[in-house]
């Protein structure tokens, strides 16, 4: 039996890396701690987790059986000794595993985004590192609630209370809620302060996601460095594409690979308008990020509905963003004043794509003008 936790340690991180479903090794002439290096190394810490986990279930059974009650008195003192030895064996699993937990934390929290995770047949998740609008959807988990309705509505109050109390593990997600905002008011969110700012500070910048005319649905940043994928001997790719599709997938045209579309924007600008309720005056974020021009979150909201609305305005030639360049709808074209409501935009020009119909969602253009 190991008996301190550099064998705990050692003997776990053995079966971790005879698990660890890849061939990949890191190389000395590598970049330290690449992007490659650190799903490596974060799959390795989850499987030597997983490891020392399996071997603390035997040994938490053994303890919640007690130490044998020997009749014998040396074989009493025997398997009392063995049962110290096993609590002082979990106590040590137990700080080993919150080392892992944090070498992780830091892994993960060193891009301050979100990311999808893809969980292979073996229960191995792997983070899929490519900085899409998947990372933003967090800003949508939020509500605000005021005094007042609180106090109209105690049973809901009340449970709301028994929930955060006595399920941590989901009331964790919830960010400091108890925490009074701007009028006395409650924030129910996955985000807040700085880890909100964080993301922010990538969803408005103009190099990743932020467009003259939105928000971008993948970074610009996969313009020159494309996600790759390996996987059984095979290479996924995902690049930016602020137009059409480059590939076969959903019939070919829809893309959500780096356009502007309006049902991800819209739900950008309604949150951004939600924390604003909670936090007021006082928070400001930079927009564009790096030009020390200092926002509050309502003026970010109001940033990105006249971005998206510069799709149909005329510019000094005469020309509607949306239309692409297309001679018939300048100013002086027979259709000057027909606006088109495409499917979704080209992130850098503008130019409608896909159905020329979308009546649905690209009319929420009516809502966006209407708040300006």
């Amino acid at each position: 039996m190991p008996t301190s936790i550099a064998d705990i340690g050692a003997d776990a991180l053995r079966a971790a890396k005879s698990n660890l479903d890849t061939d990949y090794v890191p190389r000395d002439d590598e970049e330290f701690m690449n992007e490659r290096q650190q799903e490596y190394f974060r799959g390795l810490l989850l499987a030597w987790k997983k490891s020392i986990l399996s071997e603390s279930e035997s040994t938490l059974a053994h303890l919640q059986d007690g130490p044998l009650r020997e009749p014998d008195l040396a074989d009493r003192a025997s398997s009392e000794t063995d049962w110290a030895i096993e609590l002082r064996t979990r106590d040590r699993q137990r700080k080993l595993i919150a080392k892992i937990d944090s070498a992780i934390r830091r892994i993960d929290e060193e891009d301050e985004f979100y990311y999808d995770v893809l969980h292979r047949p073996d229960g191995h998740p792997v983070r899929l590192k490519v900085r899409s609008m998947v990372g933003l959807i967090p800003l949508f988990a939020v509500e605000t609630l005021d005094p007042d309705l609180l106090a109209r509505v105690p049973n809901f109050a009340r449970r709301l209370e028994w929930f955060l109390d006595h399920r941590p593990d989901l009331a964790s997600l919830v960010s400091h809620w108890e925490v009074p905002g701007k009028g006395q008011r409650r924030l129910l969110s996955l985000l807040r302060g700085h880890r909100m700012k964080a993301l922010l500070r990538r969803m408005l910048d103009e190099t990743e996601f932020l467009s003259d005319y939105g928000v971008r649905a993948l970074s610009r940043v996969h313009a020159d460095q494309p996600y790759v994928f390996r996987v059984n001997g095979s290479e996924f790719t995902v690049a930016y594409r602020p137009a059409e599709s480059d590939s076969g997938l959903f019939g070919g045209n829809s893309n959500w690979r780096g356009p502007v579309w309006f049902p991800i924007a819209y739900l950008i600008i309604e949150a951004l308008e939600r924390y604003h309720h909670y936090y007021g005056e006082s928070f400001t974020i930079e927009l564009p990020t790096g030009s020390g021009n200092a926002v509050t979150l309502k003026q970010a909201a109001h940033e990105i509905a006249r971005r998206m609305a510069h799709l149909f305005e005329p510019n000094v030639h005469g020309q509607r963003p949306c239309h692409g360049g297309e001679p018939r709808y300048d100013q002086k074209g027979p259709w000057a004043d027909l606006i088109l409501f495409h499917e979704f935009f080209h992130a850098d020009t503008g130019r409608g794509c896909g159905a020329s119909h979308q009546t649905g969602w690209t009319a929420l253009i009516a809502r966006l003008i209407r708040k300006r």
